[in-house]
């Protein structure tokens, strides 16, 4: 699966789940696009409609990022996953305008030092969506059942995994494999699960028994990152979220982030930043996705970006493409 053929799906999807919901905002000329400046009513209201068309829209307050990490945040959104078929320039940046007002965080999960965006275009990118069925040929699967749920409407649709056993079930990615910094994100959602399961990503991947891992356990609403070797997992860092705000049922975000090198290494669930750490023995590798049973869990919109710099971009030179 090439690079152009995938962005020109998840585009076309992404445009269709718009029309699908029976949204009409791109037909009209929002102030964004006018002389007068839109009001904070206007500015909520954008965000709502353009941010909720194909995931729940964060609570700002909640998040407390700055403007470079919501400007990045946006940026993602157009760049990434097809959002600049029904945001134009404009709106984006009434958007970011908005969000800003909100004051970030002095510490935490969500304050500044959050690692950046890159000053340079990844030198691959791959998107998978999962809405059908050949996406699956460029993975090979250890363990548990991957299946994709297409739908009538193709944009609703998502890769499905069931794992009965406590031993992880892999999905790796055999086409490509990242030798530099890398940014993996991947949309989930969990079904049926008893206290033992868990959900997420692998990176770093050198085979089905020697990766490093993100897992989301939904028993307890804990975000582990882990390294495996021969099998054997050791967790390296985790974190406790907080657990009304994540509904099983509802579609989550899960992103990791590591720099070239190693020097950094952050995880990001629902667009806030859980996990900072450095990675120094970082050598790149396969990706995929990785579950623990029992568990029904489904999957979409996965992305992988790779990086061949660390240097981070400040918001104001970070173009609205």
């Amino acid at each position: 699966m090439t690079f152009k053929h995938t962005r020109i799906v998840s585009a076309l999807m992404t445009a269709g789940f718009v029309v699908a919901l029976g949204y009409t905002g791109p037909n009209r000329t929002p102030k964004a696009d006018a002389d007068a400046p839109m009001t904070t009513a206007e500015m909520r209201s954008l965000f709502e409609e353009k941010c909720s068309a194909c995931h729940d829209a964060p609570d700002p307050d909640a998040q407390g990022f700055t403007r470079a990490q919501w400007q990045s945040t946006v940026n993602r959104m157009l760049n990434q996953h097809g959002a600049n078929t029904s945001i134009s320039g404009p709106q984006a940046a009434e958007i970011v305008d908005y969000l800003a007002k909100f004051p970030p965080a002095l510490n935490g999960a969500g304050s500044s030092n959050e690692i950046g965006v890159w000053e340079q275009d990844p030198a691959l990118s791959v998107d998978y969506p999962f809405t059908y069925g050949p996406t699956l040929q460029n993975f090979d699967a250890y363990g548990g059942t991957w299946k994709i749920i297409g739908t009538p409407d193709v944009v609703s649709g998502y890769l499905k995994n069931i794992s009965s056993s406590s031993s992880p079930s892999i999905l790796l990615e055999n086409k490509h494999e990242i030798t530099g910094g890398l940014d993996l994100e991947v949309q989930f959602r969990i079904n049926q699960s008893n206290t033992s399961s868990s959900v997420g990503v692998v990176f770093g991947a050198a085979d089905a028994k020697n990766y490093l891992s993100l897992t989301f356990a939904p028993s307890t609403s804990t975000l582990s990152l882990s390294k495996v070797t021969d099998g054997q997992a050791v967790v390296l860092q985790q974190s406790v979220l907080d657990s009304s705000q994540v509904a099983q049922t509802d579609w989550h975000s899960l992103r990791v982030k590591v720099t070239e090198g190693g020097t950094g290494l952050a995880a990001i669930f629902d667009y806030q930043q859980q996990i900072k750490t450095a990675y120094p023995q970082w050598r790149g590798g396969e990706f995929g996705l990785t579950s623990t049973g029992p568990l029904v869990a489904g999957f979409r919109q996965m992305t992988a970006d790779e990086y061949l710099s660390n240097v981070p971009s400040p918001a104001g030179d970070v173009l609205i493409r």
